[in-house]
């Protein structure tokens, strides 16, 4: 029988989802055997900063909407880094940290200041790309004592000064994109040498309370995405 490949990913930008999520993720995945790719960033979380994109980006403030996102997050963490102060990440969740680096679970990079880069990559030249990078290096590998070999673009983000920057810190792989299967970028006629395995997927957030999607169709909506002729990459 052909059973179908998949690859876990999983993206951690705010403190909620580390400090709650991760350990009950771990758990959950620990008693089936599973193994995932934890991508971290632990920047600051500024994550009350992203309502702003209700002006900028169609469809964002009805996804929120759809999958309450206030009950999900709680109200803290729509007021980070506007009416409240954002908390380092990292530094919030120095024993979770620990304890995911004893895992088997590989860990990668998810930039360093979320929001920051998601909505300003285009504008960042590639020194600064670099300096967020080398920052999100840094906390990962000091806080969880693991190497970090795999980047993951936050929002899916790229630019020429990001996909250079991974060519020169030398990731074995990147997965910033959405696509259909592993690639090497070529933008503007450039050609770039870390491999990109791209989520094939759509996410949990996206297709939830669309019609006939409830908490109780979840699981074989997503299933119903998987393909045997390819390996699909789930976020």
């Amino acid at each position: 029988m052909n059973l179908a490949q998949v690859a876990l990913k999983v993206d951690v930008d705010t403190l909620v989802g580390l400090r709650e999520g991760v350990p009950r993720l771990c758990r959950a995945l620990g008693s089936r055997g599973i193994r995932a790719t934890f991508f971290l960033s632990l920047g600051p979380d500024n994550s009350g900063r992203a309502i702003f994109r209700v002006f900028r980006r169609k469809g964002f403030l009805n996804k929120m909407i759809r999958n309450r996102a206030p009950a999900a997050y709680g109200f803290k963490t729509l007021f980070y880094g506007t009416l409240l102060p954002a908390p380092i990440i990292g530094e919030r969740t120095k024993g979770v940290l620990a304890a995911l680096g004893e895992t088997e679970h590989e860990i990668g990079v998810h930039g360093y200041d979320h929001v920051f880069w998601h909505d300003h990559l285009g504008r960042l030249s590639e020194a600064q790309v670099q300096e967020q990078m080398a920052a999100g290096i840094d906390a990962v590998t000091r806080l969880t004592g693991r190497q970090v070999r795999a980047f993951a673009s936050p929002g899916w983000q790229v630019s020429r000064a990001s996909l250079a920057v991974e060519d020169l810190i030398g990731f074995k792989y990147a997965s910033d994109t959405r696509g259909r299967s592993p690639f090497r970028p070529d933008l503007g006629g450039v050609h770039y040498l870390t491999p990109q395995i791209p989520t094939t997927m759509p996410t949990m957030d996206e297709i939830m309370g669309l019609p006939g999607v409830g908490r109780d169709q979840l699981a074989v909506a997503m299933l119903s995405h998987i393909k045997k002729t390819q390996l699909n990459v789930m976020t």
